[in-house]
């Protein structure tokens, strides 16, 4: 199962839940501990006493896993009779009985491509399985989880919940298939649920949850569009185990088992429950301070479970928690709709830069969480109605203009993460604008790459080998004017069909053309596919000390590639490393940063969430963060002043420095990485971006 990646728990989270704890009227504080696992958690897998059942019980479990059922069920049923001693035998009768089921499909209602006798025959092998005392418990309950999708097959799923009444836990067990996984786990889920055994209800929600979850990162790999049954059940998960935990688990349980568990899940059950038993309560200082520390470590597992507006509504809450006036930022995120997945990195990055800040005991930044797609009109009046001293968002450019709109009304500093460069206002009226943007330009990335090419390689014959597309087209008349502009001889460009798959006419022309430098606007997946045809007309990327149009190497032409924010995709890495060898590439954000500010947010994050940050989450990171240095370290109280506070000085953090002057757009000094060996790595080499650089909008 998938975890929060985290360290134990700090003694003031154990002290702040424990005062909490002891505040109320349920019993006597004391230490947390952890839920114990169940034994067929922790249990070693089953093997055979006898080499040959083994290597024959291996042969079936393969075949069983093929979709061969009656051979596999063959096979496992010649090990019973072979081997009918052997510790792998009751293994090999359990595997008999499930091949008699076939194809467990997970439709609306649980079917299997099994005939009524072939399902009635497994249902007999299973219940002599797990009615034998005797039996090894590794085979004798996952026989009963077997039978129990038995009788749900046949429709009885009362039945199924009866026999799961006593079964030990939220534990399925290493004998359960993993294409099982799934619609067992929902089974067992609704049996604990229907037996009152709440707590192992709401730790089999968390297991059907996540399985769930896996099923989709799956679905989308193999078969895009696919998934919708597995995200119903998240949705059950979620809503059912919240329930649980709001409704059915003491309080002193979900402050000393689930609120520390390191699973996500339950860790944001606990927080949701906990605060809304609370929210109404006449609160102390101490009980306060214990409410909003929990808040910071479950809204943490809410987005990563993807509960994004059960965290948009507890933001809310902890916002008029208690009689505190609360500092509040207000954030517009995507809640819904397409651009969902965006909006949970979004909301990881502004959570971790809300709980990075060591904060006075006077003063408290809430984030306030709404849907970016609601009218504008009413996600400001709420900022308004809280006090908030800035928003973070949008990102997507259809809800800009709306936005900037009541952010000039409400008198509320608008952070944007949009892509576009604003249309900085002119005149007396500049110093009035209440929006700002910090999110990379495509722009300024074309721009410092010209500039690069005109000072590192001057004489260098320049091919800009683009995808014909608007963002292609656009790209290479920035990088070609500017060059221009600079004094430099006019680049040859050469446009590709970017939904072939066949290069080696293009590879062709860009040969002939003899090139020292290659500017692609081109994400990596796609360069990955461009320049293996490249290369085989012996144009490869040129080691970082080696010399350009080198005819060392069996004639090889040495070019140096110069790409986009887009080239730092994994994909590149593994498909075509060695061909783009020395590449300079522009990055706002890159983990192969490992000094400054940068260093600390990618460590901080993969602590927290146990994986790796893209760009959304360190530019609203950023943003977040620079908006709290604002009112907690300069003191800036009133949205006026916020505003007027951003534009004092520069501004550091892990997407870089930025300076915002007057409009809103962030001039800043871009920082590359190059390809080396088999990874990025930071190189010595910025390039300053001025805002009057950036006003060319980019098509989309």
């Amino acid at each position: 199962m998938r975890k929060l990646m985290t360290s134990p728990p700090p003694r003031a989270h154990t002290m702040l839940l424990c005062a909490l704890f002891c505040l109320s009227a349920l019993g006597a504080c004391k230490r947390p501990v952890r839920r114990d696992a169940t034994p067929l958690d922790t249990q070693p897998p089953i093997v055979a006493a006898d080499a040959r059942a083994q290597e024959r019980y291996d042969a079936g479990l393969d075949l069983l896993e093929a979709g061969k059922w009656a051979q596999s069920r063959q096979a496992f049923e010649a090990v019973q009779q072979d081997f009918p001693a052997d510790p792998i035998a009751s293994l090999a009768t359990l595997y008999a009985a499930r091949a008699e089921l076939q194809d467990i499909r997970l439709t609306p209602a649980l079917s299997s491509s099994a005939s009524p006798d072939q399902i009635a025959r497994a249902k007999r092998a299973l219940a002599d399985l797990s009615g034998t005392r005797r039996l090894d418990d590794r085979v004798r309950f996952v026989a009963l989880l077997y039978l129990a999708i038995t009788h749900t097959l046949e429709g009885r799923i009362a039945s199924a919940h009866k026999l799961l009444e006593d079964y030990p836990g939220a534990s399925l067990g290493r004998a359960v298939l993993p294409v099982d996984r799934l619609p067992a786990a929902l089974i067992l889920a609704g049996a604990l649920d229907h037996a009152g055994r709440d707590e192992d209800a709401l730790e089999a929600m968390a297991l059907l949850h996540e399985l769930a979850l896996q099923k989709i990162d799956a679905q989308a790999t193999t078969t895009p569009g696919a998934g919708e049954v597995s995200q119903q059940l998240t949705l059950y998960a979620r809503g059912r185990g919240f329930a649980l935990a709001m409704h059915k688990i003491s309080e002193q349980d979900l402050q000393m088992r689930f609120l520390l568990s390191e699973d996500p899940f339950l860790r944001a059950a606990a927080g949701w429950a906990l605060l809304q038993r609370r929210a109404n309560d006449d609160l102390t200082d101490e009980t306060r301070a214990a409410l909003t520390d929990i808040y910071e470590r479950s809204a943490s597992a809410m987005t990563d479970i993807g509960a994004l507006e059960a965290a948009a509504e507890m933001s809310a809450l902890m916002a008029t928690l208690g009689q505190q006036r609360q500092l509040v930022i207000g954030a517009l995120v995507p809640l819904s709709g397409s651009a969902r997945p965006v909006g949970q990195r979004l909301m990881r990055g502004m959570l971790l830069a809300q709980q990075s800040f060591g904060l006075p005991d006077d003063a408290r930044i809430t984030l306030v969480f709404r849907d970016s797609a609601e009218p504008a009109e009413q996600n400001f009046e709420f900022f308004a109605q809280l006090g908030a001293l800035g928003v973070v968002g949008p990102i997507q450019q259809k809800y800009l203009a709306a936005a900037s709109a009541q952010a000039a009304r409400t008198h509320i500093p608008l952070m944007a993460l949009t892509t576009e460069a604003l249309t900085a206002p002119t005149g007396p009226d500049a110093q009035d604008s209440w929006i700002f943007r910090n999110f990379l330009n495509a722009n300024a990335e074309a721009i410092a790459q010209a500039n690069i090419t005109r000072d590192d390689y001057p004489d260098a014959k320049v091919v800009v080998l683009y995808p014909d597309m608007a963002y292609g087209q656009q790209m290479a008349k920035i990088f070609s004017d500017t060059l221009v502009a600079r004094g430099s001889a006019p680049p040859e460009l050469i446009p590709y069909d970017r939904g072939a798959t066949d290069y080696g006419k293009v590879a062709k022309r860009v040969a002939r053309a003899k090139p020292g430098v290659i500017f692609v606007p081109e994400s990596g997946g796609k360069v990955a596919e461009v320049v293996t045809f490249l290369a085989r007309e012996n144009i490869w990327g040129a080691p970082k000390a080696m010399k350009l149009a080198s005819s060392e190497d069996k004639g090889r032409n040495f070019v140096r590639y110069l790409g986009t924010s887009l080239w730092l995709e994994q994909l590149l890495l593994e498909q075509a490393n060695q061909y783009v060898q020395g590449a300079i590439l522009p990055a706002w954000y890159s983990s192969a940063f490992a000094q400054g500010p940068g260093k600390d947010f990618t460590a901080h994050y993969r602590a927290v969430y146990g994986g790796e940050p893209s760009l959304y989450e360190a530019f609203s990171y950023d943003s977040v963060s620079w908006l709290k240095q604002v009112i907690l370290d300069e003191g800036m109280r009133r949205p006026q002043s916020v505003r007027d506070a951003l534009l004092s000085r520069e501004r550091e953090g892990a997407t870089g420095k930025a300076r915002f002057v007057k409009g809103g757009e962030a001039e800043r000094e871009l920082r590359f990485v190059g390809v080396d060996g088999r990874g990025f790595v930071p190189l010595k080499k910025t390039q300053a971006v001025r805002a009057s650089e950036l006003a060319t909008p980019l098509e989309p």
